[in-house]
């Protein structure tokens, strides 16, 4: 989803694609954070934030990632 998607439209998509989190995306595509089931729960539901709010205040970020292929070890988690 792009940052300035709200809360609403990312949690139709999740229930609509059936997955329990959506990366967030800049403007140019790359991967900026991602949304999951429990931020919504913690920081939407919980805290009765609205739902017309960008994901972009509610993701969780930076992403720590690896490449496809990678080693687990190569993960450094």
């Amino acid at each position: 989803v792009g940052l300035e998607s709200s809360l609403r439209d990312a949690a139709a998509r999740m229930t609509r694609e059936k997955v329990d989190c959506l990366l967030v995306a800049g403007p140019s595509g790359e991967p900026l954070g991602i949304v999951t089931d429990r931020d919504m729960r913690e920081r939407v539901l919980a805290a009765q934030a609205d739902p017309g709010r960008p994901v972009r205040e509610f993701m969780s970020s930076p992403l720590v990632w690896a490449p496809p292929g990678a080693l687990v070890y190569e993960a450094g988690c």
